[in-house]
């Protein structure tokens, strides 16, 4: 099973797309805890009481998606 001629370009194209996913996912963390605020904060009680510029939400939200996305066998990422 692994000693496919491809096993390098499979492993290749993993970790790229892991490290890829994992990138907007802590720009997403990390644009939510360091937001316009006096302390920087991953607090969950905090930023739900935190109010977000829209577009900056819209932005998160991109982020995480895409996150999600790239881990999860949906047809047009997953090969």
């Amino acid at each position: 099973m692994w000693r496919d001629e491809k096993r390098l370009y499979s492993t290749t194209k993993f970790i790229l797309y892991t490290v890829r996913g994992f990138d907007f996912l802590l720009i997403g963390v990390l644009g939510l805890g360091l937001d316009d605020s006096n302390e920087p904060t991953l607090n969950f009680k905090t930023l739900v009481n935190q109010s977000f510029l829209v577009a900056l939400e819209i932005i998160f939200y991109i982020g995480y998606l895409i996150a999600f996305v790239v881990k999860s066998p949906i047809i047009p990422l997953h090969t």
